[in-house]
């Protein structure tokens, strides 16, 4: 299994009214020009949104995954690890956060997938998290923003 490192260079952008709120709006790519390298020249991007998918379901080593995202931030850097040898999916994505494994990116981002393969570098963030329940809070959506840096 091959770990991708998730750069965390990125910066959230300012008045950003046009960023859909569920996974049904998706409206197409975010360009952000504010990101730049260490060197300090400035770092092409696209920023599509994305979600974890898997939520309700306990992870590989029995983390009840909508507990432990209830308390992720928004900006927190997550890592992307591609399962090529997922009986679900070829194309199977797990989103990890300090070794939790949190859920998949949905199937229908499978471009995430063969990117990675490619050798792009991907930063992925949380973009935003929805919490529901009253007694037993927990994480019932998770929105990324998964960015091809170039």
């Amino acid at each position: 299994m091959t770990v991708f490192s998730v750069a965390s260079d990125t910066t959230s952008r300012a008045g950003a009214s046009a960023e859909p709120e569920s996974p049904s709006s998706y409206v197409g790519p975010f360009i952000d020009k504010t990101a730049r390298r260490s060197t300090g020249r400035r770092l092409a991007m696209r920023s599509y949104p994305s979600w974890i998918a898997g939520l309700r379901y306990r992870g590989p080593d029995g983390t009840n995954r909508g507990r432990y995202c209830r308390d992720l931030k928004v900006g927190t850097p997550l890592q992307l690890v591609p399962e090529p040898s997922n009986p679900y999916s070829k194309h199977a994505v797990a989103v990890i956060h300090q070794g939790h494994h949190l859920g998949y990116i949905p199937e229908r981002h499978d471009w995430i997938a063969s990117a990675i393969v490619e050798g792009h570098r991907l930063s992925c963030s949380v973009r935003k998290v929805e919490v529901e329940g009253a007694l037993f809070r927990r994480a019932s959506f998770v929105g990324l923003q998964v960015a091809v840096l170039y």
